[in-house]
């Protein structure tokens, strides 16, 4: 995980429809209050409260004004990823007035895969697939005269 976000309990290296390779100490950093699977309420912040004349409401946790968590104004930078484009020519002379040039042109020449953002929910990140795309080579000719 890029981040150390929540994974609900009934996940973690569960067989079916699970996350896979989780420590066996892992701990998220935010967790809803609610985290027992089962229980009234699960995965989520409401809780019930009583009011003045007994009634019970069942309403959202909220410790703090609107926005008062970690996160609120936290950035989580992604992977940092670079390529590397090359280019070389040789330019040939056939006559006074006549030139060839060869271009050989390499797109992302060290092929680097490159490493997607984690996703924004649970920082888990994939691997199926590449930021960049794989190394292309562009070959011309120019003719000038």
């Amino acid at each position: 995980m890029w981040f150390n976000g929540y994974l609900p309990p009934t996940v973690v290296n569960a067989a079916t429809r699970g996350v896979q390779g989780v420590p066996a100490d892992y701990t998220p950093y935010l967790a809803p209050i609610n985290n027992t699977p089962g229980t009234t309420n699960y995965g989520n912040n409401l809780v019930t409260q009583t009011l003045n004349n007994g009634q019970q409401v069942t309403t959202a946790f909220s410790p703090a004004p609107s926005g008062a968590q970690p996160y609120n104004s936290m950035v989580l930078q992604g992977p940092k990823n670079f390529q590397s484009d090359i280019s070389i020519y040789k330019e040939f002379v056939i006559t006074e007035r006549v030139k060839f040039r060869f271009n050989v042109d390499a797109f992302n020449a060290l092929n680097i895969q490159g490493l997607v953002n984690p996703n924004s929910s649970d920082g888990i990140q994939t691997l199926q697939q590449s930021y960049w795309t794989p190394r292309q080579v562009q070959f011309t000719g120019r003719l000038s005269f």
